[in-house]
Parts: structure tokens; C-alpha cells; sequence
């Protein structure tokens, strides 16, 4: 399969969220702007790290299992699955709170690289969390369940900040609305990746400020999960709009799949 990053570099501008997401996709993840938030109001983020590195974010989906997009683990140059971790517990990505080693990565058999259609993965850990009634995991939608347009959702993450003084390394959350389908197909028609009924877009197509987060990361309705950090955003270049919504791989449209691999 083709490596996302053999593609992005010739699609100047867009983020298979994990890299930059208003601007190119890698794994250092991207919140522009937004404000500071605990991890204590949205425990079920995760930071993924290959070795001691952010690579992406993810959500606690049940004790064992944590859910992020496929093209953060996906084989890549310079990427192994050895070594993946994830830091629980923490504001912070690269400190704090607890680190558990992946035991194994299953993602999405119908992931293409090509599309982002599918960019889902699912890595179970090593051991179980003690999960408690502060510390718990995200709820799951119902398989096809819908975002009404206009629902106000939050997303989390690390990265990108509106200014220089904002540090990168803290927990930051924005919330948007939810964007009605067709006008997000029309927003990116054209562009490489077209949007499918597994993507949900969420954000501003009217010339407000992009906000962006972690691939990976959480998109949620209050503790419900949504919509994973997948791709999108800002770029004039292949956007129809002066800033195009983010896009989410919706969780709903890959419901039965996560039961059939972990029972949820």
C-alpha cells in the first residue's frame, strides 16, 4: 500500500491530522488556538508515542483498548509498530501521567491510504486500566448513528497554538459545530481525498479561524465519541471555501467493526 507520507508531500496543505493538520499531515499533532482544558474533564485522552515521541492522539474506548486513525500506525517510512506507547492522566504529551506499552495494532481492514476512507485502528495494551468514575473511558454512539448538523462537539489534542507564548506541549480543546454533509463534499470537491459516509466534518466554512487537533484524537459529544481526528482544514489551494472544516472518521459508521474486535 502506498504510504501516506509518499502522497502528502505532493498535497501541499493537508493534514492527515497528525502532522499538521491545517497544513500537512505528519504526528506532532496541530490545536490552533481553542483554550486550556484538564485532563481530568476528558480523561479518555491519549497521547500515542513511538518511543519517547508524540506521534498522534487517541481515545480510551475501554480498559484494554484505545481507538485512533489508521494512518498514525499504518507501516510508514521511518515508522515501526515496535515501541508504540500511550501516556494516560496527563495534560501534558511529553510528560506526566502513566505510560503503557501497545500490545497490538489491528487497523481497519478497508483503510486506504489513498482515500483516508476507513481511518480507524484499534491497539490494545499490554495491561488494563483501573478505569473509575473519574477516570473512564468515552462512550460510543449507536452503529449509524447521526450528528445532527449544528451539534456544538469538542475536540481535544496537543500541538499547534495561536501564538508563540501558548505552549504546544499542554492539553488544549476547541469546540465546533457539526457541518451539514453535502456542503463539505462541495467545499473539497476536486481535491484528492472526497469525502465518504464514513468521514463526519465538523469546524467553520465561513471564513472563521480552522481549528485542528492530533490525528488520532477525540472528536466528542459530550462523553460521546463521535468522530476520530483524520484530515483536512485551511489551504485555498485545494479548499472551495477560505478555510475547509476538519474531518473526522465517524466512529458510528464503524461501530460493529470495534464490536467485532473487542466485544464493546
Amino acid at each position: 500500500m502506498i504510504s501516506l507520507y509518499a502522497i502528502l508531500p505532493t498535497i501541499i496543505g493537508i493534514h492527515l491530522i497528525g502532522t499538521t493538520f491545517a497544513y500537512l499531515v505528519q504526528s506532532d499533532g496541530r490545536i490552533i488556538g481553542g483554550f486550556l482544558v484538564d485532563i481530568t474533564e476528558v480523561p479518555f485522552q491519549v497521547a500515542l508515542l513511538k518511543g519517547d515521541r508524540h506521534l498522534c492522539g487517541g481515545v480510551i474506548i475501554d480498559d484494554r483498548w484505545i481507538l485512533t486513525a489508521a494512518h498514525c500506525v499504518q507501516p510508514q517510512p521511518n515508522v515501526t509498530l515496535s515501541g508504540l506507547k500511550i501516556r494516560i492522566a496527563s495534560n501534558f504529551q511529553a510528560k506526566g501521567g502513566e505510560v503503557i506499552d501497545v500490545f497490538t495494532c489491528r487497523v481497519h481492514p478497508k483503510f486506504d491510504v489513498r482515500r483516508a476512507d476507513y481511518d480507524v485502528a484499534l491497539l490494545k495494551l499490554e495491561k488494563k486500566l483501573n478505569l473509575t468514575d473519574a477516570f473512564y473511558a468515552v462512550d460510543l454512539p449507536k452503529s449509524l448513528e447521526p450528528v445532527e448538523d449544528g451539534t456544538c462537539l469538542q475536540l481535544s489534542g496537543w500541538g499547534l497554538t495561536m501564538t508563540e507564548l501558548e505552549s504546544r506541549e499542554i492539553l488544549r480543546a476547541v469546540q465546533i459545530p457539526a457541518v451539514n454533509q453535502d456542503e463539505c463534499r462541495k467545499a473539497y470537491k476536486g481535491f484528492a481525498f472526497q469525502i465518504t459516509d464514513r468521514m463526519l466534518c465538523a469546524g467553520y466554512v465561513d471564513g472563521q479561524l480552522a481549528y485542528q487537533g492530533d490525528s488520532g484524537g477525540p472528536l466528542v459529544d459530550e462523553r460521546k465519541l463521535v468522530g476520530i481526528t483524520s484530515w483536512g482544514g485551511k489551504n485555498a489551494k485545494y479548499c472551495r471555501k477560505a478555510r475547509c472544516a476538519g474531518v473526522y472518521a465517524r466512529v458510528a459508521y464503524v461501530r460493529k467493526w470495534i464490536h467485532a474486535e473487542t466485544g464493546i
